[in-house]
């Protein structure tokens, strides 16, 4: 794993339980940053069916100050077929803001 890259291999649980879009931001966060999840929304494309594949990639930002930034997951059949699309709204700051 790379920063601001993340897979997940995942039965079809995977998208009744949770999406860690968080992997990719979290992971490529610098120490004395912190994050906090303030929203997800996804959306089903087509009924997910076999083994799912959530990749997410994003650039991970400089962070000064408190800002929101969002992340998002695609999420793959077998087939390669997009069956949801996850996004992820992060508050992002100096760990110990007021955020």
């Amino acid at each position: 794993m790379k920063p601001g890259v993340a897979f997940l291999l995942a039965g079809r649980s995977l998208l009744r339980h949770r999406v860690r879009t968080g992997l990719a931001m979290l992971g490529g966060l610098p120490a004395g940053v912190r994050g906090i999840l303030a929203g997800l929304s996804i959306d089903y494309v087509k009924k997910a069916r076999g083994r799912l594949v959530a990749e997410s990639r994003c650039a991970v930002p400089a962070v000064t100050t408190d800002a929101e930034y969002q992340a998002t997951a695609t999420i793959t059949d077998a087939s390669g077929e997009t069956v949801a699309r996850a996004t992820a709204r992060w508050r992002l700051g100096p760990a110990g803001g007021g955020a």
